[in-house]
């Protein structure tokens, strides 16, 4: 039977396909993006890592608002966590760190300084974290509140899902990770999950 679908725009659509039942599909667009197909089945345990990143938000501005009271849920996640008191960053805004973040190189070494998208990207033979995790068998997502952390500049290369938007109300992104995820309850998953300024710098 010939059977027709009509897809919002600006959203990422998730169609499951038997290739039993399915033998040909038919898409009709002027500019859509297709992501590579992802399969259901898993091949090993189940495992989900999560990469939280709080953008321009210091541990003296938590203990100044006494996390532990306001945000108990968030403070029994990371209780027994590590933490390091004497961190440098190499470069000095968003789109440079989180190239560095994704790569684990250096600004000089990744080459992404400013928001000049077409003059400086990562080079092909520069990995991401995204890349490698999908070498191994996850399902990969990152989901961010700035555009800073964006496709153009190639530091989410290797995601299966990117979605990127310049101040959202933050709890979008994580219904954003959330969906990912439901999409693919079957699979390993990692998520890059990039908050931008929840305070006043």
């Amino acid at each position: 039977d010939k059977n027709s679908i009509e897809l919002t725009s600006y959203h990422w659509h998730h169609l499951r396909i038997d290739p039993r039942v399915v033998k040909r599909v038919e898409i009709q667009s002027t500019d859509a993006i297709f992501g590579e197909p992802i399969h259901l089945s898993q091949t090993e345990g189940k495992k989900c890592v999560v990469f939280i990143l709080v953008d321009a938000l210091g541990n003296d501005l938590l203990d100044k608002f006494g996390y532990e009271t306001s945000m108990p849920n968030t403070a029994r996640f990371f209780r027994g966590s590590r933490t390091f008191t004497n961190a440098w960053c190499q470069g000095e805004w968003t789109v440079p760190c989180s190239a560095s973040i994704v790569s684990g190189l250096f600004t000089p070494n990744h080459g992404i300084w400013r928001r000049d998208a077409p003059k400086k990207k990562m080079g092909p033979n520069i990995a991401t974290i995204q890349e490698l995790y999908k070498k191994a068998g996850y399902v990969t997502g990152c989901i961010s509140s700035t555009r800073g952390f964006s496709p153009e500049y190639e530091s989410g290369r290797g995601s299966d899902y990117f979605y990127s938007e310049d101040h959202p109300p933050h709890h979008k992104i994580t219904y954003q990770a959330l969906e990912h995820l439901r999409a693919f309850p079957e699979r390993s998953h990692l998520l890059y999950l990039h908050y931008i300024d929840i305070h006043h710098i």
